[in-house]
């Protein structure tokens, strides 16, 4: 399954009262950087436990750790979490 096909499957499974707002967002962020590229995080860690609220990111970011290690992530996240 690709990342459009998970941040579908996502929005879809919320309530209806999120499922509006957050598609609304989604679609207009992608349509104001329609070249972002897209991430979707399923909250879960590699045991498959939910440790985190599952979230949709646009954009690429390299975060800096102090130990000098980095790694990429996305620069702007939403969530139906409330």
């Amino acid at each position: 399954m690709n990342i459009e096909e998970q941040i579908q499957e996502y929005i879809d499974c919320l309530e209806s009262n999120k499922k509006d707002g957050l598609l609304n967002l989604h679609l207009f962020i992608k349509a104001l950087i329609p070249h972002a590229n897209l991430w979707f995080l399923d909250g879960k860690d590699a045991n498959g436990k939910v440790i985190a609220n599952p979230n949709i990111g646009y954009g690429n970011l390299q975060l800096q750790y102090k130990d000098g290690s980095s790694k990429p992530f996305y620069q702007v996240g939403i969530t139906a979490h409330s």
